[in-house]
């Protein structure tokens, strides 16, 4: 059986979920993913949170009735996402927390979770998420390019600068 643990965040902080415990919720996520085909959503997570014999009940008792439906899937997202798994490094001996979950877009761009460790052994969705990390290292590369060309701006304007002083 897995052990199961938190990564913390800021709304499992706000919202108090970060007290709770994370086994039997991590369970029933894994329960509702062999009822579901192997995935989950949040929208599944919602639905079965209903039940009041749940688990996932008590992730949304605080939230007022009144609350945004995508407000309570966005706790849902964060919930999936914040389950790790401990897992005993194979070099180091050491206990490591991994991902439990990994999301994965579907053709119509919604996103589904499934377990990572099955997704390492199925070569479509782990070619997915392979794509995705891909595009993703493009997007943060292009993102922060302009931090490696900010120290050439800086040194020509107060080059500029210092030119405009002499005179």
């Amino acid at each position: 059986m897995n052990n199961y643990v938190w990564q913390t965040g800021y709304l499992l902080n706000k919202e108090g979920i970060h007290k709770l415990n994370p086994q039997p919720i991590a369970e029933r996520l894994e329960f509702l993913r062999t009822e579901n085909g192997g995935s989950i959503t949040p929208d599944m997570v919602l639905k079965d949170a209903e039940n009041a014999e749940s688990p996932l009940a008590s992730l949304f008792t605080n939230s007022i009735e009144n609350d945004a439906y995508e407000y309570r899937k966005q706790i849902a997202r964060m919930v999936v996402n914040s389950i790790r798994i401990e897992v005993i490094g194979k070099e180091t001996g050491v206990v490591e927390t991994q991902y439990a979950w990994v999301s994965i877009a579907n053709n119509d761009n919604s996103r589904s979770y499934y377990k990572t460790e099955l997704v390492a052994k199925n070569k479509s969705q782990l070619d997915r998420v392979l794509q995705q990390a891909e595009r993703d290292l493009d997007r943060w590369e292009r993102r922060y390019q302009m931090l490696l060309d900010l120290p050439t701006i800086l040194n020509k304007k107060a080059k500029a600068i210092k030119r405009k002083e002499k005179k």
